[in-house]
């Protein structure tokens, strides 16, 4: 697992829900988008010790999330597609 290439798709995914969160228009959006930024402070702690086996799990959770939710506008397509790439990166790393 290359922790750095994992941490920085990572914070890359965290600034696109950042920024998204806070320029969203529906506030029923907000908590959506705090929930993911929550996950992805698990996502961080499981990178950082190097818990493969809980990364998966919170990504295989979000994954589902996202499949299951809808953000609105703009803000929401750019979190989907920070979401998107940032699996991309995990799967990569962990080959799975």
């Amino acid at each position: 697992m290359n922790r750095a290439s994992l941490e920085t798709a990572l914070a890359e995914y965290v600034s696109a829900l950042s920024k998204s969160e806070g320029t969203t228009r529906r506030s029923e959006d907000r908590v959506t988008y705090q929930r993911h930024l929550a996950s992805a402070a698990v996502m961080f702690a499981a990178i950082h010790q190097g818990d493969v086996l809980r990364l998966k799990e919170i990504v295989d959770g979000e994954t589902r999330a996202f499949g299951w939710g809808y953000l609105s506008g703009d803000e929401g397509s750019a979190a989907e597609a920070a979401w998107t790439r940032f699996v991309g990166v995990v799967r990569s790393a962990l080959a799975v």
